[in-house]
């Protein structure tokens, strides 16, 4: 099976934050959409927990973040510019966020 290189189809680096109880939610996450095209470059932990899944613009337009949305089909997108940050949209997943089925192989 054959994944798409992360980064050639979708312009823009992600990373993804659980803001859950849900051990491996961010990784879980990442997975997908890294199998999806999206290069996600971090996945990590958002303290503290949080009812609402966001998808965070920090950098660039909001074609990304719009795009991140739609594979993870969650999420309120909103303007959180923060040019320190290495990245241009971040995932924070909230309580409301359904977890993805396990991806085969």
């Amino acid at each position: 099976m054959d994944f798409p290189i992360p980064g050639l189809e979708i312009a823009g680096q992600v990373e993804v934050l659980n803001g859950t109880s849900i051990g491996g939610l961010a990784r879980s996450v990442t997975r997908s959409l890294r199998m999806a095209g999206v290069d996600v470059v971090f996945f990590g932990t958002h303290r503290p927990e949080i009812d609402t899944t966001k998808i965070l613009i920090r950098n660039g337009d909001s074609a990304l973040a719009e795009v991140v949305r739609a594979r993870i089909g969650h999420g309120v997108v909103e303007s959180a510019r923060d040019p320190r940050l290495l990245v241009d949209v971040t995932v924070l997943l909230g309580a409301d966020f359904q977890a993805p089925e396990a991806p085969t192989q």
